[in-house]
């Protein structure tokens, strides 16, 4: 599993993952969809929501922008020698999924599920992509949702959700299909 926000203590019990499973945490990094200078939007109080889309929550309203650098997933890898065959990539990086994965096009050819939070209702950051918009590039990339893993609410409105993608030509689409064509 390769882990682009380091949320693997969940996975990371052998359980869920097997005995034979490599589970690499990017965490500590700065993920985009090119190596270069961006804006950066951290928290000294708060150790989530730190991203390259400000939060728009009363959590960021007093934090500054600073300039880091970002590398991409495909760097990262190539650069710390990781060359093991990813069946599965878990992204939570505060609306930037999308630039991310567009920075990770050869660790996404061998994947074959993607697990990642998406917004759901409302802007939580600013300027990031939109549900449509995670739904669209999932399906230029050849994935089709699975499963809902999880809902975030604020206030009683959902503004988050963990979504579980898979490859359309694996076999996964075909098991739910065969599930669905037996309860008929």
């Amino acid at each position: 599993m390769l882990d682009g926000a380091e949320h693997t203590a969940d996975w990371n019990d052998r359980h869920l993952l097997g005995e034979e499973s490599h589970v690499v945490g990017l965490g500590g990094q700065i993920l985009d969809s090119s190596e270069h200078d961006v804006i950066w939007y951290e928290s000294s109080s708060f150790h989530t929501g730190n991203s390259l889309f400000k939060e728009d929550t009363a959590f960021f309203k007093d934090v500054a922008p600073t300039t880091k650098h970002a590398n991409t997933v495909d760097n990262v890898l190539q650069k710390n020698v990781w060359n093991f065959q990813f069946n599965l990539l878990k992204i939570d990086v505060q609306g930037a999924e999308l630039s991310v994965l567009s920075g990770a096009s050869r660790a996404l050819a061998t994947v074959d599920a993607v697990l990642m939070e998406m917004p759901f209702a409302g802007v939580y950051n600013k300027g990031s992509p939109s549900f449509a918009q995670y739904a669209a590039f999932m399906d230029k990339l050849g994935f089709s949702p699975l499963d809902l893993t999880e809902v975030h609410k604020m206030g009683g409105v959902t503004v988050q959700i963990d979504f579980l993608w898979v490859r359309k030509c694996s076999r996964w689409p075909q098991m739910e299909q065969a599930k669905l064509q037996s309860l008929r």
